[in-house]
């Protein structure tokens, strides 16, 4: 998941833009569904309704951005949503990782020594000073991206249904659309707006969709 998911999305990501990436993230929810109705826990009609509309609300608010790629920028975008999905599914279904943080703390520890191993096989090196920015930068992907986000992630895997667990593919820019109006100064057009309310409509279907099958 880690290894893969998030290290070819930080390579794709000097190939593609950010609005073919959220477009290519925004079909995680479809995939991850798919697959774990091959182990017997298919989405309901109104689950794959806001799944859909999700996927809809994400392409509407990107296209807004560039949709320039490289080939090698997409092949490794669908690389890492694959990876991320897979990943996902196997740490629920086979591949069962440690109870509670443990499970969640090696998987994150194991991810980061892979990344390193490669990158150094890479000859990489930092090449620039480690700055005060840098540093908070870093900080808060650590604590908000890794420890809050990822553990709420995997947790809600374990305990919901994996279209609403994989929502987040949506919520997230309708975050950075939100941030960027707040402290960026950055204008939000009506086809924004649109696009925030289908969004968020699908994961109010997404929230209830069980719910309503019972």
């Amino acid at each position: 998941m880690l290894g893969g998911g998030t290290g070819l999305t930080a390579c794709a990501q000097q190939y593609v833009s950010s609005g073919l990436t959220a477009v290519f993230i925004a079909c995680s929810p479809m995939i991850l569904s798919g697959l774990s109705g091959l182990f017997g826990d298919w989405p309901k009609r109104r689950e794959w309704i806001g799944i859909l509309a999700g996927f809809i609300g994400a392409m509407l608010l990107a296209s807004d951005g560039d949709f320039a790629a490289k080939p090698i920028g997409v092949l490794f975008l669908l690389g890492a949503i694959l990876c991320w999905d897979v990943g996902s599914i196997l740490s629920q279904e086979k591949l069962k990782m440690a109870a509670g943080g443990m499970g969640f703390a090696s998987e994150m520890l194991i991810g980061g020594l892979f990344l390193v191993i490669v990158s150094l096989l890479k000859g990489e090196s930092m090449t620039g000073p480690v700055t005060v920015e840098a540093l908070a930068a870093w900080a808060y992907l650590v604590i908000a991206g890794s420890l809050l986000a990822f553990t709420a992630y995997m947790y809600l895997l374990s305990k919901v249904s994996t279209g609403l667990a994989a929502s987040y593919a949506y919520v997230n820019p309708v975050i950075a659309v939100a941030l960027g109006v707040l402290f960026g100064g950055e204008h939000l057009s009506f086809k924004a707006m649109l696009a925030m309310a289908v969004i968020l409509g699908s994961v109010v279907l997404l929230t209830t969709a069980r719910q309503a099958s019972k």
